[in-house]
């Protein structure tokens, strides 16, 4: 199906769903939205599991550096930018692949993997799917686009599921200065290898920094413990949240726009606090107060 062909279906699918359809798909979409993560993320780390809390980061973060290169290397429009009337809402950047497909798929899927159970299979299959077509159906992604992100995402998650157990033993034993060094090197080689494009900086920022305030949390022997009563992991998450909001919102709004001067330089800071507050800083902050 070529691009105009796939428009047109994508304005007689509007126009069949109606009001309805659009805040449907619009509040399905969201579940593919970094702001989506910056809440799954820390509840994960905090409430339920830290290891598979920084398991799916880390897939997701990396899964996210590898689609913005292959958007930058496929540099395919999205639907909106031929005919503006079909998109529903704002977006940014090259179309080819979605990752808003590719990441609810691997996430979803790894968090499968380790539930174990058969509706968790469902979800990750149910999940992903409607995320993908609401890409579709607000006139931000073609199907080919959404389809790429999903086989790439299924790939990756065919690699974590292989070879997540031989990390893990990789990972516990190396040493706190053998993480950093590992981190900093990944983050540079990144960096110089794809660019000081905006969404390669953030997410190598939170990689980076994920990556060395989980070494230090276990090497510092940090008292924080995810086991506790529902009103401790209710009342971390939110203290947490908002914290974790403070940092992104309030330094975004000081921070420099991207074209001027240390906007790079500044959003690596920006997004690597977060990552720090969200592996060492919230959890020190929560064992301190006894929420944790």
């Amino acid at each position: 199906m070529d691009f105009e062909s796939a428009i047109e279906w994508m304005f007689v699918m509007q126009e069949a769903g109606g009001a309805f359809g659009e805040i449907f798909f619009q509040t399905i979409t969201f579940l593919g939205d970094q702001e989506f993560y910056l809440l799954l993320f820390p509840l994960l780390f905090w409430c339920i599991d830290t290891r598979l809390g920084s398991r799916v980061a880390v897939a997701y973060l990396l899964s996210t550096i590898l689609n913005v290169g292959l958007k930058e290397l496929f540099d395919q429009p999205r639907p909106f930018e031929i005919n503006p009337a079909v998109g529903l809402i704002e977006e940014y950047g090259q179309g080819m692949p979605s990752n808003h497909a590719q990441a609810t798929t691997i996430i979803f899927g790894i968090l499968a993997h380790h539930l174990q159970k058969k509706w968790g299979w469902v979800l990750a299959i149910l999940i992903p799917f409607l995320v993908g077509f609401s890409r579709i159906y607000l006139g931000v992604h073609f199907p080919s686009q959404v389809f790429v992100g999903w086989g790439i995402a299924i790939v990756l998650l065919f690699i974590y599921i292989t070879f997540i157990d031989q990390l893990d033993q990789w990972i516990t034993q190396r040493s706190l200065t053998q993480h950093v060094i590992f981190a900093t090197s990944l983050a540079a080689i990144i960096l110089l290898a794809l660019g000081f494009n905006g969404d390669i900086v953030a997410a190598t920022a939170v990689l980076w920094a994920m990556w060395c305030g989980v070494a230090l949390l276990f090497a510092l022997d940090v008292p924080f413990r995810v086991e506790g009563t529902a009103m401790q992991k209710v009342g971390r998450f939110i203290l947490g949240a908002i914290i974790v909001f403070a940092i992104f919102a309030g330094l975004s709004a000081i921070f420099p726009d991207e074209g001027e001067p240390l906007y790079a330089v500044l959003r690596f800071v920006r997004y690597g606090l977060v990552g720090l507050f969200v592996t060492l800083a919230g959890p020190w902050l929560f064992a301190k107060i006894g929420l944790g």
